[in-house]
């Protein structure tokens, strides 16, 4: 089966007859031989990889390829014929080839001459416009015993460039009476297969051989009138992404019909529906250099992480002597590289300059950018110098392969200011007591204690130190710092010893962690085995007391770490400060509660989050184990509302209630009813469909993605035949199946006709269908009829309209068909 292609049919779809004498495409009873041979490649299988030249003229014989047996049409007193051609590509057409006789006629003159022409096809594709090229050919009555070889004529153009589809046709004089022989295939074998790229002019009107009849028999034939055509055609193929995954697919689609190898009229592989034996593809597969099945389209797997160069070698075989002509590109495919690893973030200081590596494979490149939106970067590079930090930063590399970029791997800095000097504060104290030595920075993260200046890891990290129990001065080495980023040098921090004695150290028994929200007053307490006073103090060294007695209680602002003092005090020396550190905690109240609302059979994601502490969910509102910890609990393929409670805690602390979070469930709306119209061929069909709630849209295929409409109903094309449409309902965005509703199409009567003009003005009308059929005609004059085949007499000259309106007898269809005739009185004399 050959490959055909599709034309704009013309609008009313009817036959011309012609019987009489002015008005008739008649055929010679002559016998055609065709003796011209159809050469046959040598070596079909022959490939060549070097760049394309132009391709030599060919002359394409498409008619002649498509003969059964040859036949001749006749023309006469301005009358043509002609041939369609398309043009996929630019192609240069330097004149045609035709087959034609004079044929016995009176007068009887031996020659005449015929105008070869060019024209633009119209959208209906049938000649438009003036001629674009015109060669006139002398035509004798030499026939040869019917050899093609002995009729075949050569018209010669002026070289022209043409992208668009063309006529070439064959036309007479207006004046000249005799008639001319041109050769087609056979109309009676049907060799135009249905195409009807043929077309006839009468009276300076063309028409689609559809149209046309030769003795009755529609004219469905080619004309052999084989143009003369020069090309460059340029093989190329698309790649879907240039980037491909190891032991993905690949595809590759060609792009041959963009030119002339998929074209039936120059193509011979196209012609007999065999184009994939115009190309050859080459994966750059190892000990496989060219794939070993003909196809038009390539595909293959890569399982190496490397380039390939695809190569595609396409080929036509021309009509003439069964030349090929070829064409090859070359594409390059990459693998799309993996994200690369970058090294060198984490925390960094203020001002400093990071260099940053990435582990990028060798011959890759790699681009380094500030978003993920961003592919053509700011540096191009395996190591980058991030210079002059100043903010917190994160930065993205690609590693280019050729056109492929990876995606983005990120490296983030956290930067962090060099943070002052400590503020210190030194302790005096009596001997055999503990110094406790307080040290800040405003702004930075902790403060280093060390015993020499000259250490790299300090002995104490925090802004209080206490001391071991000393007896003579001592003296200790701070600075502040951000995590790696530390305060300039070192400043000496002192505990100076007298040679007083101090009292015992009292002991401390208070919480050291309590939930503000429940115990909003705190109480704190110590104890001495003398009858030395127990004096407080919120400060670590001197100041003055805020409170005496075996107990302080202090109402905290917020949750956080409340450090205060106790000292034994003898009324000259204090014993050790003992810290008492009391951890305030609270239960955190939740920052965001997300529900979740999805299409049943999805994913529900309900969220939450609090500004510290953890939530743990439970399906119950009270009672039971957390059945999750985190801040987002995914509930799988919910087909139904469900609800889960969270639990909010910190420490010791836990909420006193739970909070309800909702999953809801959308379900699309079943169908109350969905039909479709019964229509007749042709006709517009309505589908009409219900639903409770949510909305309704309309898919030509099951498979679509994008709606034809929307709503309850929705209104067809002009339909031909039974298809299928489909139709879903939606709610809040969820979609329900889709079902099928078939709007019944009736078949509708054919209701072309021929007419035969007869004498004394009369017309005879003939139907091409006539079983299970009633017809109506009307003739244009005032006159109607109801009989099958009626014949009609017109009282006066001039054009009618006939109508002819056919009505099945079975389902009521209908269909109507006008034709314009042209009456003229007739004279017997």
């Amino acid at each position: 089966m050959r490959k055909k292609i599709t034309l704009f049919l013309v609008s009313a779809l009817f036959f011309f007859g012609f019987q009489n004498s002015q008005a008739q495409f008649e055929s010679s009873s002559v016998k055609i031989i065709d003796n011209i041979g159809k050469a046959q490649p040598t070596n079909p299988d022959r490939r060549s990889a070097a760049n394309p030249t132009t391709c030599v003229i060919d002359t394409v014989e498409y008619a002649r390829f498509k003969a059964s047996t040859l036949q001749t049409v006749t023309a006469y007193e301005g009358r043509g014929l002609a041939q369609f051609y398309g043009a996929p590509q630019k192609l240069t057409l330097y004149g045609a080839d035709f087959f034609a006789f004079a044929t016995a006629g009176v007068p009887t003159p031996l020659t005449t001459e015929v105008y070869v022409n060019l024209y633009r096809a119209g959208s209906d594709s049938l000649p438009t416009g003036s001629p674009l090229r015109s060669d006139t050919i002398s035509i004798d009555s030499t026939f040869g015993g019917g050899l093609l070889t002995a009729l075949v004529k050569h018209a010669k153009f002026t070289p022209i460039d043409i992208d668009f589809d063309y006529i070439i046709a064959v036309e007479t004089k207006a004046s000249d009476t005799l008639r001319v022989g041109i050769v087609a295939n056979n109309w009676n074998n049907g060799d135009g297969d249905g195409d009807f790229f043929n077309c006839g002019s009468i009276s300076g009107v063309w028409y689609r051989g559809r149209n046309l009849n030769i003795g009755g028999v529609v004219f469905d034939a080619d004309m052999l009138i084989n143009p003369h055509v020069k090309y460059t055609f340029g093989a190329d193929f698309e790649i879907l992404s240039q980037c491909f995954e190891t032991g993905t697919q690949v595809r590759f689609t060609n792009k041959s019909s963009e030119n002339v190898v998929s074209s039936i009229f120059y193509n011979r592989y196209a012609f007999n529906n065999q184009e994939m034996f115009s190309h050859r593809w080459n994966y750059d597969l190892v000990g496989t250099p060219f794939n070993g099945s003909a196809t038009i389209d390539g595909q293959t797997t890569y399982n190496q992480n490397k380039p390939y160069q695809v190569r595609l070698i396409t080929s036509v075989l021309q009509w003439t002597n069964a030349r090929f002509c070829y064409d090859t590109t070359v594409h390059t495919i990459y693998p799309k590289p993996n994200s690369p690893s970058i090294l060198g973030g984490g925390i960094k200081c203020d001002g400093d300059d990071v260099p940053l590596y990435t582990n990028a494979p060798f011959g890759t490149n790699v681009k380094w950018m500030r978003n993920t939106s961003d592919t053509s970067g700011f540096f191009t590079g395996d190591t980058l110098i991030a210079q002059n930090l100043s903010s917190d930063t994160i930065l993205y590399a690609r590693v280019s392969n050729g056109e492929c970029l990876s995606n983005p791997g990120s490296v983030s800095m956290k930067v962090y200011k060099y943070p002052t000097p400590p503020i210190i504060k030194n302790d005096s104290i009596c001997g055999g007591s503990r110094a406790t030595l307080f040290a800040v920075s405003p702004g930075s993260l902790s403060i280093q204690w060390f015993k020499d200046s000259s250490e790299n890891f300090p002995f104490h990290v925090g802004t209080i130190f206490q001391t071991p129990v000393l007896n003579a001065d001592t003296f200790f080495f701070v600075r502040a710092s951000n995590y790696s980023c530390v305060s300039e040098g070192f400043l000496k921090i002192r505990a100076l010893v007298s040679n007083d004695f101090a009292p015992q150290d009292p002991s401390y028994s208070g919480d050291t962690s309590v939930c503000g929200n429940t115990s909003p007053l705190i109480t704190l307490r110590a104890e001495t085995p003398t009858t030395d006073v127990l004096r407080w103090f919120d400060q670590p060294s001197g100041g003055n007391p805020i409170g005496t007695g075996t107990t302080f209680s202090f109402s905290p602002v917020d949750k956080g770490t409340y450090n205060y003092f106790v000292e034994a005090w003898n009324g000259s020396c204090g014993s050790s400060r003992v810290i008492a550190t009391v951890e305030v905690d609270n239960a955190p109240a939740p920052t965001l509660i997300q529900h979740a609302e999805i299409c049943a059979g999805e994913n529900a994601l309900l969220r939450a989050t609090v500004p510290f502490g953890q939530i743990s969910w439970y399906e119950n509102v009270t009672g039971g184990s957390p059945i999750s910890l985190g801040s987002d609990f995914n509930l799988i393929k919910l087909f139904s509302d469900s609800s889960l409670y969270i639990e909010t805690s910190s420490g010791i602390c836990v909420s006193s209630s739970r909070v309800k979070v909702d999953a809801i469930v959308n379900t699309p709306a079943s169908f109350t009813f969905l039909t479709g119209d019964t229509i007749c061929s042709k006709g517009i069909a309505i589908l009409k469909a219900g639903v409770p709630y949510g909305e309704i849209l309309w898919y030509d295929n099951l498979s679509d993605t994008l709606p034809l409409g929307f709503g309850n109903t929705y209104q067809t094309p002009s339909m031909l035949g039974t298809k299928p449409y489909f139709a879903a309902s939606r709610f809040k965005g969820c979609l329900g199946e889709k079902f099928t509703v078939s709007p019944l199409v009736r078949p509708r009567p054919f209701s072309g006709f021929f007419f035969d003009a007869m004498t004394d003005q009369r017309v005879q009308l003939t139907p091409l269908t006539t079983n299970g059929v009633s017809s109506n005609w009307n003739f244009g004059d005032g006159n109607s009829s109801t009989q099958t085949a009626p014949i009609h007499r017109f009282e006066d000259s001039g054009t009618y309209n006939i109508r002819l309106i056919l009505t099945s007898v079975s389902n009521g269809c209908k269909d109507t068909t006008t034709n314009s005739i042209y009456i003229e009185l007739w004279d017997p004399l």
